[in-house]
């Protein structure tokens, strides 16, 4: 995910990460292994043809959860810092005139606080989709 791969590679950097207070959309990350066992189950499984499904990850989290078991990940561990939206805006404003953070839009951030989360019953039903918790290591955000 280049979303989590970028926030790993900042985190390390600095060694902290920055989020909004209200940064608590609800998340279902997902790892590509399920995704690809999904596709393989699915094309042996006939009520799957000529279907779409939701794939969500294995659970259900908050974006901050999220962000946070990223940094856990790493070593040594990053910190993070949870600021007012205020401020962050601020900051993020700062960053953008310092040439950073020029691809984290207001639509990214409006994401953090929403919910973007699926309902993965037809995928399991049909074919028998079980995707894993999230459970991030750090050679998942390798740079390849």
């Amino acid at each position: 995910d280049r979303t989590l791969t970028r926030v790993a590679a900042l985190a390390a950097r600095w060694g902290w990460f920055v989020l909004p207070r209200d940064a608590c959309g609800l998340r279902q990350p997902v790892h590509v292994d399920d995704l690809a066992e999904a596709a393989l189950l699915a094309c042996d499984a006939t009520p799957a043809h000529g279907q779409i499904y939701a794939l969500p990850g294995g659970e259900t989290l908050a974006y901050r959860d999220m962000i946070l078991r990223t940094l856990h990940a790493l070593q040594p561990r990053p910190r993070l810092v949870e600021v007012p939206p205020w401020l962050f805006g601020t900051a993020l404003g700062v960053a953008r005139l310092g040439g950073y953070a020029a691809s984290l839009g207001e639509a990214a951030i409006a994401r953090m606080r929403s919910d973007l989360v699926f309902d993965a019953t037809p995928a399991w039903r049909d074919f028998g989709y079980a995707p894993r918790r999230f459970q991030p290591d750090a050679k998942m955000f390798s740079p390849r």
